[in-house]
C-alpha cells in the first residue's frame, strides 16, 4: 500500500501518525422519504370561519418531527397545519398506520392553500416544483382522487417520473412513487391504467362513504408500503391501521381466481379487503406497470411495488458507493474500471446475500465497463440482475386415487 501524504517519505525521525476515512463498502441505508400533498385549514382561524389555518406556509416542504406517536403528531399537525385540516389528517392517518413500528420513514408535507383544486400556479404546480426537491425514494401521497381527477394524476406521474430519471442521483433522488385513492368507482374497468410503475392507486370501494377521504387512504397506505424494510418482501393481507372497513358487506371485494380481486388488480390497481376481524388490508401491493413500451404486450414480471424498491434501492447503493474516495478524482484508467466492475459485482453479491437478487454467479460475467467513444472521461456499465419476485401463491393439487383402495389380508 502505498502512502497518501507526505509522512510516507519523511527523513526527519518521528512518529507522525495519519487518520484517513476510507470508502464504505457496506449498502447504505435506505434513503426512503414521505411525502403528503395536501390542504391546510381556513386562514383567519375560528373567526373566519373554519378550522385554525396553521403557522406552516403553503408551497414549502414541512417536515413532521413526531412520525412515532400519535398524540404528538396530533399537537404538531394542528398547529402547523390546523386542526381537522386535510393535510393534518393525512399526516394523522400516515402516522396511525404505523404506529406499531418499527419503522418510520421521515414525512415531509407540502401545504396546499384551503379549498386547492389542483398543485397551484396553474399549470406551474407551484407544489410539485417544491415536491421536485426532496431527496430519497419518495412516496408522494395527494389529496387528489386517483381515478376522477385525471388532471392532477398526469400532473403527478409526469412529476414522480422526472425525478426518477438517471440524472436525478446527483440530487440524492433514485426513484418516486405517486400513491393515489379511489372509494367510488364500483366498475373496476373504469379505473384509469396509466401503465407506469410510478402509479400507485389504492382501491377500497364505499358505497356508504368510508370515514378516511382519498387523501387519508393513500397516506396510509403509502406510509406502510413506505416502511417496509430490506429486502422489501410482499406486503399481501398486511393490515393498514386506522382504515375502517366499509359499512356495507356488499362492498367488501372476494378475493381469489377469477374474482374481483383479480379484476382489480389486472387494471394495475392495488385492492384492499376486509379480513375476517374486520380490519383492512392489501390483497397485493402493484404498479399501474401492464404492458411493455409497445402498449399492447403484457408484462409478466416487474410490476410488484416491490420489485421497483429493490432496483431503486440498487440504483442509491451503487450511486453511493461510486461518490466513495476511491472513486472520485481518479483516473479513468483500466484499472479504476476494473475496481469499478468488481465493487458492482460485489454489491450484486450483497444483494442477492440479502434476498433481492438471484442468479449473481452467471449473471456477473456479462457485466461490462468500457470507456465512453465521445467522452474518454466516463465510463458505461452494463450491469443486469435479477429481482427476486415474491412468492404471492402456492398452488397446490390434491389428487383423489384409490390406490390403495384394494387390497388382501393374509393369514396371520
Amino acid at each position: 500500500m502505498s502512502f497518501v501524504s507526505t509522512i510516507g517519505v519523511q527523513k526527519t525521525p518521528g512518529n507522525p501518525v495519519n487518520v484517513l476515512l476510507g470508502p464504505q463498502t457496506g449498502l447504505p441505508a435506505p434513503l426512503t422519504t414521505l411525502v403528503l400533498v395536501g390542504a391546510m385549514g381556513a386562514s383567519g382561524g375560528p373567526t373566519g370561519g373554519g378550522t385554525v389555518s396553521g403557522t406552516a406556509t403553503a408551497y414549502t416542504q414541512v417536515s413532521v418531527t413526531n412520525i412515532a406517536s400519535l398524540s404528538a403528531a396530533s399537537a404538531e399537525v394542528a398547529t402547523k397545519f390546523g386542526q381537522g385540516s386535510t393535510l393534518a389528517l393525512m399526516v394523522l392517518a400516515a402516522v396511525t398506520a404505523n404506529a406499531a413500528g418499527p419503522n418510520f420513514p421521515p414525512i415531509t408535507c407540502v401545504p396546499l392553500p384551503l379549498g386547492a383544486t389542483g398543485f397551484g400556479g396553474g399549470s406551474n404546480n407551484q407544489a410539485l416544483l417544491v415536491v421536485d426537491k426532496i431527496p430519497g425514494i419518495t412516496f408522494v401521497a395527494t389529496q387528489f382522487d386517483g381515478s376522477s381527477d385525471a388532471t392532477n394524476r398526469a400532473a403527478l406521474i409526469a412529476e414522480v417520473t422526472t425525478m426518477s430519471g438517471a440524472a436525478r442521483c446527483a440530487n440524492a433522488q433514485y426513484g418516486a412513487f405517486c400513491v393515489m385513492a379511489n372509494t367510488t368507482q364500483a366498475t373496476y374497468a373504469s379505473l384509469p391504467q396509466p401503465n407506469t410503475q410510478n402509479f400507485i392507486g389504492i382501491y377500497l370501494y364505499d358505497s356508504s362513504g368510508n370515514p378516511y377521504t382519498v387523501g387519508q387512504l393513500a397516506s396510509a397506505a403509502a406510509a406502510v408500503i413506505a416502511a417496509n424494510p430490506v429486502p422489501y418482501n410482499g406486503l399481501d393481507t398486511i393490515v393498514i391501521p386506522g382504515v375502517t372497513a366499509p359499512v356495507n358487506q356488499n362492498d367488501w371485494i372476494t378475493v381469489g381466481v377469477g374474482l374481483q380481486s383479480e379484476s382489480i388488480l389486472t387494471v394495475g390497481w392495488t385492492p384492499l379487503r376486509v379480513l375476517p376481524n374486520a380490519t383492512v388490508a392489501f390483497v397485493r401491493t402493484v404498479t399501474s406497470r401492464l404492458y411493455l413500451s409497445d402498449g399492447v404486450t403484457s408484462v409478466t414480471a416487474y410490476y410488484d411495488v416491490q420489485d421497483f424498491q429493490v432496483l431503486y434501492f440498487f440504483r442509491e447503493t451503487v450511486a453511493v458507493r461510486f461518490a466513495q474516495p476511491d472513486f472520485i478524482n481518479q483516473k479513468a484508467s483500466i484499472g479504476t474500471a476494473t475496481a469499478a466492475k468488481g465493487v458492482i459485482i460485489g454489491l450484486m453479491q450483497t444483494f442477492q446475500d440479502q434476498g433481492m437478487f438471484q442468479g449473481v454467479s452467471q449473471l456477473a460475467r456479462q457485466v461490462i465497463v468500457q470507456t465512453n467513444q465521445s467522452q474518454l472521461g466516463r465510463f458505461d456499465i452494463y450491469i443486469p440482475v435479477t429481482v427476486v419476485p415474491n412468492l404471492h401463491m402456492i398452488a397446490t393439487d390434491v389428487v383423489a386415487g384409490t390406490q390403495y383402495d384394494f387390497f388382501t389380508v393374509g393369514a396371520s
